[in-house]
């Protein structure tokens, strides 16, 4: 009995013994670690005391259980603590006998289950936000998709003017890279909540990157019959970061201000200087933000209204990105809002730095080419489009369906840049790449994975099997141009593999 009363004592769970009146007997340390009353203060008590009102009769009924010889077994409720706080406990009630075994009190023990509820909760709401999400995914994409398909059937039939053709193949150009730009913020959220994206650092100056943001999002404003009130300090604005990144958070920025505000409004979009922090603002007169949801505005497929994203578009994927990148750069991003109706502000603050830009280079020129390609693609539509396009462009283009075959075409004629799909259905990319290298033949040529795996991982692992540079499908022309042009330049200059950062 003794070996026994000293596991009740010091259990963790709160083991507690009533009377058939419902009041405590006993009541261990695990009943005051968990409700915060001593012993002297609660015995002789009725155990409701520990109920919410709500739960009053609920505690009532147990009793009535017990008295009927009936177990309660893990009861999911809420008790109150003594300092008023609620906690959700898992409750087992069991009748207790005397020697004449007469039912004569009960014995409850009660669980901390807080932890698994909030556990519980995240996995619901993950669940929400991945219903969500794939509803909105659907939604984006069939738009797109059936513009596609309209455009591709009128460019099927016959006696079309030049014109029309013209009007049929913009339409598809522009839709694709809807889908792209889909797919590129869908792996841009992934690497920066995991932590994996990598930014190309440098000192610049925030007023040099204001053009750029209004030229990426005039047409849209102006589209949306709205005006644009620009202002920056009249000094230079020096931050450490990736100007890409940083580029692309004040798009973000100014679209979300667009999408979310009416025709003949106003936004201002401003670069200022608060002590020791760059200040990026945008404000606008649209339809704000309703209190409850400013905490979340930052979360991934939050939509501020329902609605404005089955008319006009989008994930809710824009500000989360706001505010992955200003964390990525040791800054932070906040929004508010005086309410529905009253317009919005969203402030990103990156901290300043000492340093100053290096001298630009200027840009580097794609130059004639007389180069050889072996392309390696498994897709036939891919494979023909791609290496056609590329001939049009002056290179000399072989191009394989398999890895074997591949290989075999580079034996007989070695090519000085290979471009090779990872999921080729024989010998993948990442193999193609170790076997050229270590023929020990071919270590001037450069490797280039154009592929769809996008995450960080893989772009390691094909850095790492042997290739110089992983591009992510679909790859716009004019940059693998670009990048073959910057690979070739750099072979000539070390005999290193380099990681050349991309915008693909």
């Amino acid at each position: 009995l003794l070996e026994l009363s000293e596991i009740v004592e010091h259990s963790d769970d709160a083991i507690i013994r009533v009377g058939l009146d419902g009041k405590i007997r006993t009541w261990n340390n695990g009943a005051e670690k968990l409700f915060g009353y001593e012993a002297e203060e609660i015995i002789g008590n009725n155990e409701s005391m520990l109920a919410p009102d709500e739960h009053v009769v609920h505690a009532a009924d147990y009793m009535e259980h017990v008295q009927k010889d009936e177990a309660v077994n893990r009861i999911e409720t809420v008790r109150r603590r003594k300092d008023g706080s609620m906690v959700n406990v898992a409750l087992t009630v069991s009748p207790i006998r005397n020697h004449h075994q007469e039912i004569h009190g009960a014995s409850i023990i009660a669980r901390d289950i807080t932890k698994q509820k909030l556990a519980a909760e995240k996995i619901r709401q993950a669940v929400l936000q991945r219903d969500q999400f794939l509803g909105t995914l659907s939604h984006e994409l069939r738009n797109p998709f059936a513009a596609i398909l309209n455009a591709n059937s009128l460019l099927c039939s016959k006696g079309l003017d030049q014109d029309t053709k013209a009007e049929a193949r913009d339409v598809i150009d522009h839709q694709l890279r809807h889908i792209a730009h889909l797919l590129d913020d869908l792996l841009e959220v992934s690497r920066f909540t995991n932590g994996k994206l990598i930014l190309q650092n440098e000192p610049l100056d925030l007023n040099d990157l204001v053009n750029e943001v209004v030229d990426c999002v005039q047409h849209k404003i102006a589209a949306a019959n709205q005006s644009l009130q620009v202002s920056c300090v009249d000094h230079a604005v020096f931050v450490y970061g990736d100007r890409s990144r940083l580029q692309q958070a004040q798009v973000n920025l100014l679209v979300n201000a667009c999408k979310y505000s009416g025709s003949h409004s106003t936004i201002w979009y401003s670069i200022s200087v608060d002590q020791e922090n760059a200040v990026i603002s945008v404000r606008d007169e649209g339809q704000g933000i309703a209190a409850e949801l400013q905490p979340q505005i930052f979360e991934p497929f939050v939509q501020a209204d329902q609605t404005i994203d089955r008319t006009q578009g989008g994930m809710g994927l824009g500000l989360p990105l706001v505010r992955a990148i200003a964390m990525a750069h040791g800054g932070t991003a906040e929004a508010y809002s005086a309410g529905p109706g009253c317009g919005s502000e969203f402030t990103v603050r990156l901290p300043l730095t000492h340093k100053r830009p290096e001298k630009k280079r200027d840009d580097v020129e794609t130059r004639p080419s007389d180069l050889a390609i072996l392309l390696v693609e498994d897709n036939d539509g891919i494979r023909k489009m791609l290496a056609r396009t590329l001939q049009l462009r002056g290179f000399h283009v072989d191009s394989a369906e398999t890895g074997q075959r591949g290989l075999a075409l580079l034996r007989e004629n070695p090519p000085q840049v290979a471009i090779v799909d990872i999921g080729l259905p024989d010998v993948d990319g990442y193999e193609f790449a170790r076997r050229v290298r270590l023929d020990g033949k071919h270590e001037d040529m450069v490797l280039i994975a154009v592929t769809g795996y996008g995450r960080a991982d893989d772009r390691k692992q094909a850095l790492d099997a042997g290739f110089n540079l992983h591009l992510v499908k679909p790859v716009d022309p004019d940059e693998l141009v670009k990048q073959i042009s910057l690979q070739m330049q750099s072979s000539e200059t070390t005999d290193t593999f380099e990681e050349v950062p991309t915008n693909s």
